[in-house]
Formats: structure tokens, C-alpha cells, sequence
């Protein structure tokens, strides 16, 4: 028995989210300059990230991404100079990756929105946490496309400038840096075109966006559990890449995946414990089938059958949970719901696939 494709689970090749590690890193620069006035570094329990304080509306706020914030209990603002914001009320915009903290201090410097001032190919700037070092960093490049809502730049942003302002050479705001998308570079279509390459955009702040107010506990219960699934996704891609290993060390790296498993360090890679205790499961049975089949046993034999059964048992039951736990959720925002209805219709796909 082999893997099917994983090709089709949820949230893995298309979007990169940026949002950093949580490794220590040097102290935090500061500056007079507005714009570096305005940056503040995130720090969660899952990572860290950028924000920045923008006037919306008349009113200051910290303005991130919403995937910086996700599955974490507690979060802590602070701007370059070192001073710690007090966090008033939390918002998330219903469509969009963003979200937006009321702030109780009232004397900082904000960033403004550039609304619709700039133009394909003018030049740009992104400020923020890359790598989460926690030390600011200056990014530059050029607006290559516009949409109602994204903007596609050039500006190099990297895993920890998820919610890092793309700024205008005036320092207004054009937009929020969120993600990076990668086409096949061998697809004939993109091939030898800058489509080749890894593009990266930004959301708009227009007026359009609907702020919906959330408190942070509902946040991390709906949130912890569409980052199970994205883990959940990588875990069944990495057993895919054993599987197509060599039949010579296929079985020891199942032991050790399974291992693996049962390791506090996986585990807590997870909110529902189900997903590494199925996973173990899944990993051990295979290896031991592919040894039941090294030793000489027929495929009909009781140890292969066995094994096989206990295989076939946690597949079913890995790519049938996801569906079952995301049914479960009344989602608090439209973008929720739509992460939520692609992760479901992949895993059923795939679970139908299996039932074949």
C-alpha cells in the first residue's frame, strides 16, 4: 500500500504566510524617524511579527496582519524605542488577513494612508521585523500590480514582516505585507518570466474593509484549530516524502516518524491531540507491514493483514477528523468560514479518493 498524492491538501503551496519564529534576537533599534516612530515589533506565544500605529478613521490603532495573532494566548506590543502598548480592543477585518488593535496611548506618532495616490512602477519601501529579530529593517523596491484589494511588490519581505507597512516614498501607507506565492518555475506558461519567481503582496487598507471586533480567547479557539489542520497538512506531506523513499530504509524512517510522534516537542505542535496520536499510528502500521512483507509473509498472511487494517483505520481517520472538527466551528468571520470551507472540501476530496 502507498500514499495517495497530498497534492491537494489545504493551505501549503500556493500561500506563504510570513509571520516569524519565536527566536531571540538582538536588541531592538531606535530612530526619530516617523515612520520607524510608528513600527512596532509583536510578539505572541507561536511568533513574532509587525505592526505599526496608523490613524483610521481619526482614531490610532496598531495595524498587523490577523495570521500574526493566531494561536496564541497572549500577545505584547512594543514600538522601537521600547514602550510597551496597552491593547484596548481587538478587530479583524471580515475578508482580509488583517487586523487592528485599539491602543489606550494617545500621544504616538501614527502612520497615514496614501488612499489611492500611487501608480504601477512607483517606487516603495517595507519596514519591519524580518526574520522576528526584533530589529527594524528598510526593504525598498517597485509597485509591479495593483488590485482592489492586494498589491504586488518587488520589496524583498521575508517570514516575520507579516503585518510590516508597504509605504510610498512619502511615508503614507499603500498597504499591509501578508504573503508570498510560488508557480511551477518549469510550467511552460510562466517559465523564463518574472511569474517564475516568488511574487509578494500586500492587502489594502481601503474603506471598504468591515472591522468586526473579537475578544482574543475566541481568537485563539477558532484560530488554534485551522492551525492544526495547516500542521496537520504538513505532517501527511512529510510522511508522503517518506513513502517515496527506497523500499531499503523506508521501514526505519516510519519507526522514526513514529517516534517522532510521541515526542512533548511534536505533540505541542498541536491543539488536538488526536492528530500526532493518529499520525503515530499511522506511521507505525506501515512499518509494520513493510516488515511483515521484508520477512517472507504473503499479503494474505495474519501479521500483514493486520498491519494493513490498522493503516487503512488511521488514514480514514486522519483525513476524516479535519472536516469533522472544522464542521464544528460557528466561525466568527468570513474569512475564517472560506479558510475553513477550502480546508474541508480538500479533505474530503481526499478522503473520497481513499474510499476509491
Amino acid at each position: 500500500m502507498r500514499l495517495r498524492s497530498f497534492s491537494n491538501l489545504p493551505m501549503l503551496v500556493t500561500l506563504a504566510f510570513l509571520a516569524g519564529t519565536a527566536a531571540a534576537g538582538p536588541a531592538m533599534t531606535s530612530g526619530s524617524h516617523p515612520t520607524e516612530q510608528a513600527l512596532v515589533m509583536i510578539q505572541t506565544d507561536a511568533g513574532q511579527g509587525t505592526g505599526f500605529i496608523c490613524e483610521l478613521n481619526g482614531t490610532n490603532y496598531i495595524v498587523t496582519n490577523t495570521h500574526v495573532l493566531e494561536n496564541s494566548r497572549t500577545f505584547s506590543f512594543k514600538t522601537l524605542q521600547g514602550q510597551a502598548l496597552k491593547p484596548l480592543r481587538l478587530e479583524l477585518a471580515g475578508h482580509q488577513d488583517l487586523a487592528r488593535v485599539l491602543i489606550a496611548e494617545t500621544n504616538l506618532t501614527a502612520l497615514t494612508l496614501a488612499g489611492n495616490d500611487f501608480h504601477l512602477g512607483d517606487a516603495i519601501r517595507v519596514y519591519g521585523n524580518s526574520l522576528g529579530m526584533n530589529a527594524a529593517t528598510e526593504l525598498s523596491g517597485a509597485i509591479l500590480a495593483v488590485g482592489p484589494e492586494l498589491v504586488e511588490v518587488d520589496a524583498g519581505f521575508v517570514p516575520g514582516n507579516s503585518g510590516s507597512p508597504i509605504l510610498t516614498e512619502d511615508g503614507r501607507v499603500i498597504g499591509v505585507a501578508t504573503f508570498m506565492t510560488k508557480e511551477d518555475p518549469e510550467e511552460t506558461t510562466v517559465k523564463g518570466t518574472r511569474f517564475a519567481q516568488p511574487r509578494r503582496y500586500g492587502l489594502r487598507l481601503t474603506p471598504s474593509v468591515q472591522w468586526l471586533p473579537l475578544s482574543p480567547s475566541v481568537l485563539y479557539d477558532q484560530s488554534s484549530v485551522l492551525g492544526d489542520i495547516q500542521t496537520l497538512s504538513k505532517d501527511l506531506l512529510a510522511l508522503d516524502t517518506v513513502v517515496d523513499e527506497s523500499q531499503e530504509d523506508l521501514t526505519a524512517k516510519l519507526k522514526m516518524f513514529a517516534a517522532d510522534t510521541r515526542n512533548e516537542q511534536f505533540s505541542k505542535r498541536y491543539r488536538n491531540q488526536e492528530y500526532p496520536r493518529l499520525l503515530g499510528a499511522f506511521a507505525a502500521a506501515f512499518a509494520d507491514y513493510l516488515k511483515s512483507k521484508d520477512a517472507g509473509f504473503s499479503e494474505q498472511s495474519h501479521a500483514a493483514r493486520i498491519s494493513r487494517q490498522q493503516m487503512e483505520t488511521t488514514l480514514r481517520q486522519l483525513v476524516s477528523l479535519p472536516a469533522k472538527s472544522l464542521r464544528a466551528v460557528r466561525w466568527s468571520t468570513p474569512a475564517f468560514s472560506k479558510r475553513a470551507q477550502d480546508a474541508i472540501a480538500a479533505f474530503d476530496l481526499w478522503e473520497g479518493r481513499i474510499k476509491q
